[in-house]
């Protein structure tokens, strides 16, 4: 399954308390980016799938108030930042009677009946299924499909992407 990761590099703060602050500060360091950020997802970043490491630490301040230590540290990270045009490989989630849900990695997506070219929906038992009439495929929950990102929103710090199926 082909993947949309980007390597980028991106600039965030961190705390430590002043316990965590020892001989051992550069793990801990990477430990709380990695709670903090990993799995997220922002505007001008997409989705932060993986942190690969700390690359620079630009500033450290103690903060008067908690003691705490404030890091400004440079991150490189593993991201997934839609965009219309790009084609991926989705696993879908549902299969509904207005469409499809499906995600890849975290990226979620929608595939609405019309954007599923001259496939159908069946009804088999207590499921959806979709069917292809003229090469007899069979599409069910689990099952991966290529698809076209058609449309890309952000909103409530999530991206939500409308998609279509990939004409092969």
């Amino acid at each position: 399954m082909k993947s949309y990761f980007s390597k980028r590099r991106i600039n965030v703060k961190v705390e430590l308390t002043p316990e965590q602050v020892d001989e051992n500060w550069r793990t801990r360091l990477f430990l709380c980016v990695c709670q903090k950020f990993q799995g997220k997802c922002t505007r001008d970043d997409g989705y932060i799938v993986n942190i690969k490491r700390v690359t620079k630490v630009y500033d450290q301040h103690i903060k008067r108030t908690t003691g705490f230590v404030l890091f400004f540290v440079e991150i490189l990270a593993e991201c997934i930042l839609p965009k219309i045009g790009d084609d991926l490989d989705a696993i879908v989630d549902m299969i509904f009677p207005h469409g499809v849900f499906c995600h890849h990695h975290i990226l979620r997506m929608m595939m609405p009946l019309v954007k599923c070219k001259n496939l159908q929906i069946r009804q088999e038992f207590s499921t959806n299924s979709l069917y292809d009439p003229r090469s007899k495929r069979v599409v069910r929950k689990g099952d991966i499909i290529r698809v076209v990102i058609d449309d890309v929103r952000f909103e409530n710090d999530l991206y939500s992407c409308i998609v279509s199926i990939h004409n092969n």
